[in-house]
């Protein structure tokens, strides 16, 4: 009779694991495909419409000529640029990854060196305009990330764009073109984010470097064709 109830007692135990598993499962289904050709694909569950955040606080027709500078560095030396103290580094541009241009503004990524373990990526977006015949710079905003040499990271590919896309809606204040065009972009670690397409488009380009001893592959899209919103755009990377 006890060994009976052992058994009944196991086989319930089994049972409700396996229901777990398959409820698991299933969740992990809504949010990544695999499929046999070896892609994984995200699809979500929720559409909403696209809404770009485009406004940066400043009133551009207020700046006067006098605040303008020759060079984009020079341009950072704005005291709107928070780069104070430890950060100051922040105001060098060692190395440009991407740098997009109109008319009226500019917008560069770059990289600050603090020291050996120590870096900055600073995704910036400038005011320009001509004078006296020569181009000049008003720094209006910027977003940035600090890159440490031993501080873990994220190496899933999968998880960094779904985080990278649920924010691009709000990044659209780097975009030189935020009324006609949708500019995405993103970074990865691992070499699979070569394979990457989002609504089926593959992106412009794909760079790659190293950032005190962490590879670092940027990718991004000057003008993603889609009305959804940065959230539940589906995507596709390769294993």
């Amino acid at each position: 009779m006890e060994n009976k109830k052992i058994r009944i007692a196991i086989t319930a135990v089994l049972g409700l694991l396996v229901l777990v598993g398959l409820v698991l499962l299933g969740y992990i289904g809504l949010k990544c495909k695999m499929v046999d050709t070896g892609v994984r694909t995200y699809t979500p569950d929720k559409i909403e419409q696209y809404v770009p955040i485009t406004g940066v606080d400043i009133d551009e027709s207020s700046i006067s000529d006098d605040e303008y500078s020759a060079t984009l560095e020079d341009a950072l030396k704005n005291p709107n640029y928070e780069a104070n103290g430890e950060e100051e580094y922040r105001r060098s541009v060692d190395e440009i990854l991407m740098k997009f241009e109109n008319e009226d503004y500019t917008s560069i990524q770059f990289i600050s060196y603090k020291n050996h373990d120590e870096a900055s990526i600073t995704f910036a977006k400038f005011k320009t305009k001509t004078i006296d015949g020569q181009k000049a710079y008003v720094f209006l905003t910027e977003e940035h990330e600090t890159v440490v040499r031993d501080c873990p990271y994220q190496k899933d590919s999968l998880a960094l764009v779904k985080t990278q896309l649920t924010l691009s809606d709000s990044m659209q204040t780097l975009n030189i073109a935020p009324e006609t065009t949708r500019f995405i972009c993103g970074a990865a670690h691992d070499k699979d984010i070569y394979s990457l397409k989002i609504e089926g488009q593959e992106p412009d380009e794909v760079i790659y470097c190293e950032i005190v001893g962490k590879p670092f592959y940027f990718w991004y899209y000057t003008n993603l064709k889609s009305d959804k919103a940065g959230a539940p755009l589906s995507f596709e990377l390769e294993k």
